[in-house]
């Protein structure tokens, strides 16, 4: 008689993915992204343009920053005799009061090492060092002075007053004694040899607290900007942007002041992260590649199920794809003899991804088996609408899914028809998840009719009120939508006013037109009082001097490309 296998011996062995940046094993087969014709691009531009010189490489979160820079890191290692790389982690240092004074030991350290460069430099670069020491020494010893155009980069005793406390300050080893403004006039003096650079590869800034990334930014464009150096900055251009937008409104009363043109001030060359879209078959490739034989298997058909619910974010294709490895697993050791193997992981997969980035449909499709089947019979039998129900709700699912392609291919892919279709097998997955895995907002989604927005709208303005409403679906927010008339509509009025009373945000889209109508007032105004908080939306030729008086104490927004990426950021923080 054969033995019988333990459960361990049949379970499979866990295994999860790393969330390691390209360019850390110095590999160029992990480069799944496609990012090494950006490198070699931006390192060259490093090696060959006259410092001092700023690149910004700007991306949201999980866009590929680190994978980027480690990329071009390592094009310049390859420079060994005439370039020096400064790897400088600002997050490790948000607590320094000064952060360039670690930022400069850094780049004192790195120096040091090298010493083919030192060599090349005068008097073996003694001076030189010795002018950096100075720098980060002038920078411990300075007073707090808010100095508006600086954002809190902090104001320099005089001479005679550094002088006066010289013999009071206890110098840290590394640095030296001179006065601060003496070493910057050194440091401009001395000369990088012609041909040779140092580059500063500084990464996650805008994981640092907004004022400290604002400080250390500004005391490298007020000291560090010296000729030889070549600084590349990973950071969200949003989240500084924002800030820095933020902190002028308020502290120094500036309404108009644009954080946009004041990072221009500072980034000479600016770099986006190109959208990942086209090249999510290859990095989906190179992250399959990393699976046991038997996932790879599991695994090929669900990449558009995690594109979907991952929003083509490399960072979040890994994070959704470890968390189908965990349920599974989970699922597994819990479960019945025989359960496990007739559930694919593909209803996992769906099911989080609705949960993930569609809430507002994956709350009345859990708890409603007759839903299900009619948006199945809705996709598969061409039947209309109208002959399947006169339920609101259904309305308002299909209406979702027909301005929302993604959502829409998901539920006509042979994966979402069977979660459609099966049940069973949807229900005792979507059990697991509620009970064993609860995600992050699963206390916000237990009343399914609480929405997150309502968009009212003028009759004219159907056509931007529905592109409004798409936006914001694609980024995982309940809509309700409806034109200022229902607020006269008897019909509706008890519902509207229920909806109203439980939305978190109220979002009015206006347009050119009627915006004098009694009928809008008549809405704004009772929103007015049922609402802590709104947002004015408005498309590109909206006239902000005719928006009604009880909305121009709200934020106003204008809907158009140059918007959009602050408008997102804003909602997500807001949610």
């Amino acid at each position: 008689m054969a033995k019988k296998k333990s459960k361990r011996a049949e379970s499979l062995p866990l295994s999860l993915l790393s969330d390691q940046p390209v360019g850390e094993d110095l590999s160029d087969s992990t480069d799944g992204l496609g990012f090494k014709k950006y490198s070699r691009v931006l390192a060259d531009v490093a090696i060959q343009t006259p410092g001092p010189f700023t690149i910004g490489i700007f991306g949201e979160w999980g866009t590929g920053k680190t994978s980027l820079l480690k990329l071009v890191e390592k094009d310049l290692v390859s420079e060994k005799q005439s370039v020096i790389t400064v790897w400088f982690n600002a997050w490790r240092y948000e607590n320094e009061e000064q952060p360039i004074v670690p930022l400069v030991a850094t780049i004192v350290h790195e120096i040091e090492r090298n010493k083919d460069f030192v060599q090349k430099l005068e008097d073996g670069g003694k001076a030189f060092l010795r002018a950096l020491r100075a720098v980060a020494y002038g920078f411990s010893a300075k007073s707090k002075v808010k100095v508006p155009g600086f954002a809190e980069i902090e104001a320099s005793f005089v001479a005679k007053d550094m002088i006066d406390r010289s013999e009071e300050i206890t110098p840290d080893p590394l640095l030296d004694r001179s006065l601060f403004f003496e070493a910057f006039e050194k440091l401009s003096q001395v000369r990088v040899p012609e041909g040779s650079k140092i580059v500063v590869l500084i990464d996650d800034l805008d994981r640092c607290f907004p004022d400290r990334a604002i400080k250390l930014l500004e005391s490298i464009k007020l000291v560090l900007a010296q000729p030889g150096f070549i600084f590349f900055l990973g950071v969200s251009r949003q989240v500084i942007e924002g800030y820095l937008q933020h902190r002028y409104q308020k502290e120094y009363g500036i309404s108009d002041f644009d954080g946009y043109a004041y990072l221009d001030k500072i980034v000479q060359l600016p770099f986006h992260i190109p959208p990942h879209q086209n090249r999510m078959v290859t990095f989906w490739g190179s992250i399959i590649s990393r699976l046991s034989q038997e996932d790879k298997e599991s695994f090929k058909e669900l990449r558009p199920i995690v594109n979907a619910a991952s929003g083509s974010n490399p960072r979040s294709v890994v994070r959704f794809i470890n968390n189908l490895l965990v349920d599974r697993a989970i699922f597994k050791a819990i479960s019945k003899e025989g359960t496990a193997e007739d559930i694919h992981i593909s209803f996992f997969a769906v099911s989080r991804s609705l949960q993930q980035r569609w809430p507002g449909i994956f709350n009345p499709l859990a708890r409603s088996r007759q839903l299900c089947s009619q948006i199945a019979e809705y996709f598969h039998t061409g039947i209309k609408e109208s002959e399947l129900s006169n339920s609101l709700e259904l309305s308002e699912l299909i209406k979702s899914l027909e301005i929302n392609p993604e959502l829409a291919d998901l539920f006509k892919s042979s994966f979402g028809t069977e979660w459609l279709q099966e049940d069973d097998k949807r229900d005792t997955t979507i059990h697991f998840l509620q009970k064993e895995r609860p995600s992050e907002n699963e206390e916000a989604n237990k009343d399914h009719y609480i929405f997150d927005f309502c968009l009212i709208y003028s009759t004219d303005d159907t056509h931007f009120a529905k592109s409004f409403d798409s936006f914001i679906s694609t980024n995982s927010f309940k809509v309700y939508s409806t034109t200022y008339s229902a607020f006269t509509d008897i019909v509706l009025s008890d519902q509207l006013e229920h909806v109203l009373r439980n939305s978190r945000e109220v979002f009015f889209l206006l347009g050119n037109s009627n915006l004098d109508n009694s009928k809008i007032k008549d809405a704004v105004s009772f929103v007015s009082k049922l609402k802590k908080y709104a947002i004015v939306i408005g498309p590109p030729e909206i006239d902000i001097n005719k928006i009604p008086i009880q909305l121009r104490k709200y934020p106003v927004f204008v809907f158009d490309k140059e918007n959009k990426e602050r408008l997102e950021s804003l909602l997500r923080r807001l949610t």
